[in-house]
């Protein structure tokens, strides 16, 4: 995993295999002391797997604002994702082309979350 991203008490965490995936650590609070739980053996909740093309080289940063996730590519492009609700998909619903084809290895919402 190179590229990780808290989401309120959920992860998304990108690696080297075309996909970014949406979890969640489990945790159990007693009294003072906080655990993760026993539950799964990894102590995750795996909850979704977006799909990726040309990513898989290290250094790929994403950015997720406004329930949308961002990710460029080896090929130049972006993609867009919905992380929230029925427009749920693994699959991006926007590919936005730079026109180039060199890696766009870093996008990043403003903090109004109005312009990537």
């Amino acid at each position: 995993i190179d590229c990780v991203q808290f989401i309120g008490d959920l992860i998304l965490s990108k690696s080297v295999e075309n996909k970014v995936v949406l979890w969640r650590p489990i945790i159990e609070s007693s009294g003072e002391e906080t655990v993760y739980s026993k539950q799964l053996p990894s102590g995750i909740e795996y909850l979704w797997k977006f799909e990726l093309e040309h990513c898989n080289n290290w250094l790929m940063k994403m950015s997720a604002k406004y329930h949308i996730l961002a990710l460029g590519n080896a090929k130049g492009k972006v993609n867009l994702w919905h992380m929230r609700g029925a427009n749920l998909s693994r699959h991006p619903f926007r590919t936005l082309d730079t026109g180039t084809e060199t890696s766009v290895r870093m996008v990043v919402f403003n903090p109004h979350g109005s312009q990537l």
